[in-house]
């Protein structure tokens, strides 16, 4: 039987509410790893949170359970998400996913969302919460072109990220030292219930 690529469950807002015709979107990139069969891809619009918690709740159903990464885009800055203008609290992020998360892993391709206090990232990740692998995101305002190029790759190596408590770091150590640049210019970083990496740093 046919391996099948590991899932990622891709939830992204609009990024420009004021325009009604704006098409700025990941889905392209990410459909590009799926046609090259580094990935799924199962991307939702998501503008409201009565619209993200029904897609949250559907992450553990057996159609999603091959599904181990999220992929939240939207707007956002230290401690929150803002879902179509509403802000969204990690802790609540992290109560709504109580118990779904076991092996799995979140992506927040936010600004500065991973700029938050270390207790709140690990807090997030603890098993009594959500059994959760790993949170990875940025700490810094970024490009959308720039973030972009930067998740397709990032991306093969989420992909191949082992299971376990050293899987994260693993993957904080490759990425940053194989991409020094891309990392310190986001401010890429990564969290687990125990560990919390510092924003990446430039080493020419």
């Amino acid at each position: 039987m046919k391996h099948q690529p590991p899932g990622v469950l891709c939830l992204e807002g609009d990024w420009n509410h004021e325009d009604p015709v704006d098409r700025q979107t990941i889905e392209p990139a990410l459909e590009m790893l799926d046609r090259m069969g580094i990935l799924q891809i199962h991307h939702r619009n998501v503008n409201t949170l009565p619209e993200l918690w029904r897609h949250l709740n559907n992450w553990d159903s057996n159609a999603l359970r091959d599904f181990r990464f999220l992929y939240l885009g939207f707007h956002g800055e230290p401690e929150f998400l803002d879902i179509g203008g509403d802000p969204l609290g990690l802790d609540t992020l992290g109560a709504k996913l109580e118990g779904r998360c076991t092996d799995r892993v979140i992506f927040m391709s936010s600004c500065g969302t991973l700029e938050s206090s270390d207790d709140s990232l690990n807090r997030f990740c603890k098993n009594k919460k959500t059994g959760i692998d790993a949170i990875v995101g940025y700490t810094e305002d970024v490009d959308f072109v720039e973030a972009a190029a930067f998740e397709m790759i990032l991306f093969s190596y989420l992909t191949e990220m082992p299971f376990g408590a050293r899987g994260p770091r693993t993957l904080f150590k490759k990425v940053t030292e194989q991409f020094p640049d891309f990392t310190y210019r986001l401010g890429f970083r990564v969290a687990t219930k125990t560990w919390v990496s510092e924003a990446a740093e430039y080493i020419p």
